[in-house]
């Protein structure tokens, strides 16, 4: 079989794949095989020195329902802690394996919904670097955002697929790896193994100001444990 028709018949298929994620037709799941993780006792919204207050994630039940059913997600965490020092808030959420696409869960950033509402960055990092305790966490992404009303927000998250942050995708102009972007689907597709989490941090603070806090600290710390760290036992550099 000769090279251009290989290469041709590649790029057909590439092609195919491309209108079907684009058409949606790569749909979220039911769920997957494993069991559904429920959501870790570490995660109490208890803090030392802070308040905490659940959130809904619309503003209407109806637009909860919609919004649960749109993300697929096994569990979702959005609560606000506030104390002398200023707020934060924490949105969280699982997805087994074989529940969503990365892809999917990947156009959820507050890089693409959160200028859609119309906020504007004003400052951006694609690999902010972080410590809980002793463990160097995953790099974040960070954004300074601004709201309508001028309301400035300091904003870092990270999407964790199976154990390590999903490649170099997120960019405020909305462009993404595209070999991660296609890798991550084909395997969707296949039936891959990879859990998901995405986890996001906003306040009305600079992060270094409430950093060393030790509510703030415990819950970083959790987090380092349960996603946003390696696990020295199991993980290479």
């Amino acid at each position: 079989m000769k090279p251009a028709f290989l290469a041709l018949s590649f790029v057909a298929v590439v092609l195919v794949f491309a209108v079907v994620v684009q058409m949606g037709l790569v749909t979220p799941k039911p769920g997957g095989m494993a069991a559904r993780k429920p959501i870790p006792s570490s995660l109490s919204a208890e803090l030392p020195g802070w308040r905490a207050e659940d959130l809904p994630v619309g503003p209407t039940e109806m637009d909860n329902i919609a919004i649960s059913r749109r993300l697929n997600y096994d569990w979702l965490i959005y609560r606000r802690y506030s104390s002398a020092k200023g707020s934060f808030s924490l949105y969280m959420a699982y997805w087994a394996p074989q529940r969503m696409a990365p892809s999917q869960v990947g156009s959820h950033t507050p890089d693409r919904c959160w200028a859609l509402s119309g906020w504007t960055c004003e400052a951006s990092s694609f690999s902010w670097k972080c410590n809980a305790g002793d463990r160097e966490l995953f790099p974040a992404q960070y954004r300074q955002f601004r709201d309508p009303s001028g309301q400035v927000e300091q904003v870092i998250y990270w999407h964790i697929v199976g154990g390590k942050p999903y490649g170099d995708d997120f960019r405020i102009d909305g462009s993404r790896g595209i070999l991660t972007y296609w890798k991550s689907n084909l395997l969707y597709c296949m039936g891959g193994d990879t859990e998901q989490y995405f986890v996001r941090l906003d306040s009305d603070r600079r992060f270094e100001e409430i950093w060393d806090d030790p509510g703030f600290h415990s819950l970083m710390e959790s987090l380092a444990g349960l996603c946003l760290a390696r696990n020295p036992s199991t993980s290479n550099p």
